[in-house]
């Protein structure tokens, strides 16, 4: 599953409340690594910003005024007849089903609202298809003042019906879920998010959770340090699962000191996926600055996980060897950089050869070595995700594109694995002179079509989701989801 990194920035506005009340003083602030040019996150904290705090507490929580819908991310099931969006309306997560082929909308399943909201982080599908599995943070009212706790939610695939919800909290302090993935065998659903020991902040961790697929039960917790988020927003962990399913992977940041200064530097965990124990873990610093993962992959052979992210002053990703930990090589790709924007979104080649980052520009890379393939950009667009056809023959990006009319649009672009070579480019639009932002892709398993969905812009905001003909670039259909009636 490749998961759009867009959602670290849907936290923003979440986490601009949390800053003061967390006692943030002491840390580098939202101006300093948040608003840099290379993570280009400014634009999108005032995008998201004001609808937010309108009328709201800082929590996200619109105080039932209803202003905010987003789709955060999208599934396909194992038989290419289903697609699953997940997103967040009124407090509630909200889950729909739809027909692959014809965009009929099969069920719509919510979760939460009021006295408690529930804002969706990730979405992913049982290898059987019989299971959809979202997950995400609901702010719990009769627990501490904003206290948060990771939700996880299975539905039944064909139906909709929930079949078990679970919570996990440790501490006193805000738990903010980021990352979900199944085991191969489809036994086991892993989560993953920021963990706050205390309600000021300053001892954070990274918390991994092990559910069984069929009760939930949980099997295992792990955790591992990063002393504080704040200041540097919400970046991670993100979380991959051997092929192998032998072990479940983490990548995000930690803030270590750097003298003279603390500064943030990729951390990136191994664990045994059967108990949570450690396996290893690894950081990358940089001598310049702060160092943030935002992206993770594992090898097909299992032998190796990438990790890619920004690392002051370029978009750098690491290979490691997934048994060891050991460096094989690391790219620090100042050319990618040169062009603004931090690497977002990793994809691997299903024969291991290639891998894929997009972000400021989409880059292929020898897997190997590291060493540079091809780079190309779309003019005037950022992309935010990425996801390759089953053969490995071509790269889908998604992102968002200025309008010559005004706002942004939806903008995906198709390219040739192998060079580079553009095939098709696609932009949507909803309403002219507001602004669509697309936050995941994924492919049909057949790989005729790829489909796209994110949010759009207007009277009200609403869950747009597209699916293209993957060889022409053309729309085959389109749906919104507005939320619940009134």
């Amino acid at each position: 599953m490749f998961v759009n990194q867009l959602r670290r920035y849907l936290l923003v506005p979440f986490l601009l409340g949390l800053t003061g009340a967390l006692g943030a003083q002491g840390h580098p602030g939202y101006g300093s690594p948040v608003s840099s040019t290379s993570l280009d996150t400014g634009r999108l904290r005032s995008m998201w910003a004001q609808p937010l705090e309108s009328g709201s507490n800082g929590r996200g929580d619109t105080a039932g005024k209803g202003r905010i819908t987003w789709a955060q991310d999208l599934e396909t099931s194992p038989d290419g007849t289903t697609v699953f969006v997940t997103g967040t309306t009124h407090s509630e997560i909200a889950t729909i089903a739809y027909a692959a082929a014809t965009g009929a909308t099969l069920w719509t399943a919510r979760y939460g609202g009021r006295p408690d909201s529930t804002t969706a982080a990730a979405i992913a599908v049982s290898p059987d298809g019989r299971r959809v599995l979202v997950t995400g943070w609901t702010y719990v009212k009769e627990l501490l003042p904003n206290r948060t706790v990771f939700t996880t939610v299975a539905y039944d695939a064909s139906s909709g019906t929930r079949l078990w919800a679970k919570r996990y909290a440790h501490g006193t302090g805000y738990q903010l879920v980021s990352d979900l993935a199944v085991s191969p065998s489809g036994a086991e659903v892993f989560v993953t998010g920021t963990s706050m020991r205390r309600a000021d902040g300053y001892a954070t961790d990274y918390a991994t959770v092990a559910y069984d697929m069929v009760t939930g039960d949980r099997k295992w917790a792990a955790r591992y340090f990063i002393r504080s988020p704040i200041g540097a927003g919400p970046t991670g962990p993100y979380l991959a699962v051997s092929p192998d399913g032998s072990r479940v992977f983490i990548a995000g940041h930690a803030n270590e000191r750097v003298a003279p200064a603390f500064h943030f530097v990729y951390a990136t965990v191994a664990y045994d996926a059967a108990t949570g124990s450690q396996l290893w873990a690894r950081r990358l610093r940089s001598a310049k600055g702060w160092s943030l993962a935002t992206a993770i992959g594992v090898s097909p052979d299992s032998g190796a996980v990438y990790v890619t992210g920004t690392s002051e002053p370029y978009p750098t990703t690491i290979a490691y060897n997934a048994t060891t930990g050991s460096t094989r090589w690391v790219q620090r790709d100042e050319e990618f950089g040169n062009g603004g924007g931090g690497a977002e979104g990793l994809a691997v080649s299903p024969d291991g050869a290639r891998l894929f980052v997009t972000g400021g520009a989409t880059v292929a890379y020898d897997a190997a070595n590291g060493s540079r393939l091809w780079e190309r950009r779309y003019t005037g667009g950022r992309p935010v995700a990425i996801t390759l056809s089953p053969d490995g023959s071509r790269t889908f990006v998604t992102g968002w594109s200025g309008s010559e009319a005004g706002g942004d649009d939806f903008a995906t672009v198709a390219y040739r694995a192998a060079s580079g070579t553009k095939l098709w480019a696609a932009r949507y639009t909803r309403v002219r002179r507001m602004s669509d932002y697309p936050s995941a892709i994924a492919m049909r398993p057949a790989g005729e079509m790829v489909f796209v969905t994110g949010w759009s812009e207007g009277a009200r905001e609403a869950y747009v989701t597209i699916a293209y003909d993957a060889r022409t670039g053309k729309p085959v259909w389109t749906r919104l989801y507005w939320g619940p009636p009134g």
